[in-house]
């Protein structure tokens, strides 16, 4: 009986040993894992936004990771990102307000594709249909894919609102965002 209890006692010392090195299995507690993330930044732009909410899609899912940042009054956002070619979501609520018109826009969600600086009508297009290539879309849209300078004009890059913005491509882009826009609204 003695000689049974004694093994039964290192038979569970020797489970609880296991056990203990399988939970430490992943290093010391002083290895902490480290996650690097980059910071993304651009405007969200249908007029610039204000109070929209920007996330970063960093694993693809179509959901924003972690917390929200707020857009400032130029749509400007800065969101970290734990992939440098996250995708970059936007929600509308009764608190944003569309700065170049002065109404407010509500219950909208707009992306843009990894790389893009800003987040338009146009730049939603592109995410949820990558095959088509900005320079297409703007030619759908009847935006000029050139500046009157000659520089080309990239649809994920393109802000209207910028102060050294083509007037003439800023209008088109404008015009175009007037258009999807209410198609969006209207799905």
């Amino acid at each position: 009986k003695r000689k049974s209890a004694r093994l039964d006692k290192a038979l569970n010392m020797v489970v609880f040993g296991g056990l203990l090195s399988a939970c430490n299995s992943g290093g010391s507690s002083s290895e902490l894992e480290t996650v690097s993330t980059t910071a993304l930044t651009g405007a969200v732009i249908k007029g610039p936004l204000q109070g929209a909410l920007v996330y970063a899609d960093s694993d693809g899912d179509g959901v924003g990771d972690g917390d929200p940042i707020m857009t400032g009054s130029d749509g400007s956002y800065t969101v970290n990102a734990t992939n440098p070619n996250a995708t970059i979501i936007a929600i509308t609520s009764e608190d944003t307000v569309d700065t170049s018109s002065g109404e407010t826009l509500s219950g909208v969600t707009l992306k843009a594709p990894a790389g893009s600086s800003v987040v338009t009508p146009a730049t939603t297009i592109l995410e949820a249909q990558p095959d088509i290539e900005p320079a297409q879309l703007a030619v759908a849209l009847g935006i000029p894919t050139t500046a009157a300078d000659g520089t080309a004009i990239d649809l994920t890059s393109f802000n209207p609102y910028a102060e050294d913005a083509d007037p003439a491509v800023a209008l088109a882009a404008e015009k175009a965002a007037q258009q999807v826009m209410v198609t969006i609204k209207a799905v």
